[in-house]
């Protein structure tokens, strides 16, 4: 009878302290990257990237992007979606229409880093090369991010996203 109270017990303190023991080997950095062929041209995707209001009309799951003050004198947008919650993002680089680089600004998450967006004509449209220098800081998400979720996860929905409004654009010329 004992037992049916101390296994469950262990099993309850063994899991997460086993997967902080994991967690805590792991790199706290990572770096992953995702390409995209998108018919559209540089131009076109960077002004369709950098409207950050209006990713809302595109982006799945993204629910509302607010001007914020500007931090470390880059301007910054606070995005609120599904499932991430409220996240402010800042521009620190910009070279138009090639490349946007925006950093997690918020200092209390649990994972931080950036995304840098490069665009290249590739015939006649556009190589879109997103790499994720991502952080995480706890252990317990650290596991998580390595081997329950995709790394790259959030870069392939942001793209598909990106082409499938492109496509939709596309179509509405024709």
């Amino acid at each position: 009878m004992i037992w049916a109270i101390v296994i469950p017990i262990i099993v309850i303190v063994a899991i997460p302290a086993i997967l902080y023991l994991i967690g805590s080997c792991l790199p706290v950095k990572h770096t992953a990257t995702v390409r995209a062929q998108i018919k559209a041209q540089p131009a076109d995707i960077w002004a369709i990237i950098t409207d950050f209001p209006g990713q809302t009309k595109w982006r799945k799951g993204l629910k509302k992007v607010e001007r914020s003050a500007d931090k470390n004198g880059h301007e910054a947008w606070m995005e609120d979606g599904k499932g991430q919650g409220k996240m402010l993002l800042e521009t620190v680089e910009a070279e138009r229409p090639r490349k946007i680089v925006r950093r997690i600004a918020n200092e209390k998450l649990p994972f931080g880093g950036n995304w840098t967006m490069e665009l290249e004509q590739a015939g006649i449209g556009t190589l879109v090369i997103v790499t994720e220098n991502g952080e995480v800081y706890n252990p317990i998400f650290r596991f998580v991010s390595r081997f329950i979720m995709d790394q790259s996860g959030s870069i392939r929905k942001y793209l598909a996203d990106l082409e499938a409004h492109v496509d939709k654009m596309n179509a509405e010329k024709k």
